[in-house]
């Protein structure tokens, strides 16, 4: 006769973790690898990024390109995006400067940075040969072109008086096809544009940075657009774009 017997099972518990983003199709970002991985050349980006306050995005010489009905947020502060080329087709607003708080639009500032890389040194980013030189690495010749193109709009606007800025260096050329919009809106000045290209600055749109009264009516208020071209021998720019302020 068998005998009778205990038997003990093991019993394997298996946890499994969600993890839930913030918002579908949204991208919150501090740094570079919040949006992408960092091996990947290029960053393609097809979700709206939203830059947090003070941040500084480094992509290093990558190129990053931003598809779709997306764009890039930098909010109601300010915060930096440093790169290689930087390449925005989407359709509406692709550069979004500007943020609802307390039911009031804050403009922030927006820092962008499209560099080349030096010819002995392709990790070491550049905008002229002097950074090369300083360093025996070269010329600032090499990787990508350093150029900004932007499909879409750039909108930014605020109701406080100097409250948003849009500034765009690029190693090669900035192209901008659609309008760049820094209006006040309530009673608030337009804001700041600041466009350096070594090569060319070719806006198919127009730089709007209309005041509203009364920041309008006083001078130290009005808005300011800057267009600088450091222009290499041979090289002839550029296509002007009508400022209305």
């Amino acid at each position: 006769m068998p005998k009778s017997g205990i038997f003990v099972g093991a019993v394997l518990a298996v946890t499994v973790f969600f993890v839930v983003p913030e918002a579908f199709g949204l991208i919150v970002a501090t740094t570079a690898d919040d949006v992408c991985f960092a091996t990947a050349d290029p960053c393609n980006i097809t979700d709206e990024v939203r830059i947090q306050p003070g941040s500084v995005l480094d992509f290093g010489v990558r190129t990053v390109r931003v598809t779709g009905a997306d764009k890039l947020k930098f909010g109601s502060t300010s915060a930096t995006l440093r790169c290689g080329d930087l390449d925005i087709d989407v359709s509406g607003t692709g550069i979004k400067i500007k943020e609802s708080i307390a039911g009031e639009v804050v403009g922030g500032g927006a820092f962008i940075v499209a560099r080349r890389a030096c010819s002995r040194d392709l990790t070491l980013p550049c905008l002229t040969d002097a950074t090369c030189a300083a360093v025996s690495a070269g010329s600032c010749t090499a990787g990508p072109q350093g150029q900004v193109t932007v499909s879409g709009k750039v909108a930014g606007d605020g109701v406080f008086p100097g409250s948003f800025d849009v500034v765009i260096i690029a190693g090669m050329d900035i192209t901008v096809s659609s309008d760049i919009d820094v209006s006040g809106t309530g009673e608030a000045d337009g804001g700041t544009v600041d466009l350096q290209a070594n090569r060319d600055i070719n806006i198919s749109g127009d730089i709007l940075c209309k005041a509203v009264p009364p920041w309008a009516e006083i001078s130290s208020w009005m808005p300011v657009v800057t267009l600088l071209f450091r222009e290499a021998p041979g090289v002839t720019c550029c296509s002007y774009p009508r400022v209305q302020a």
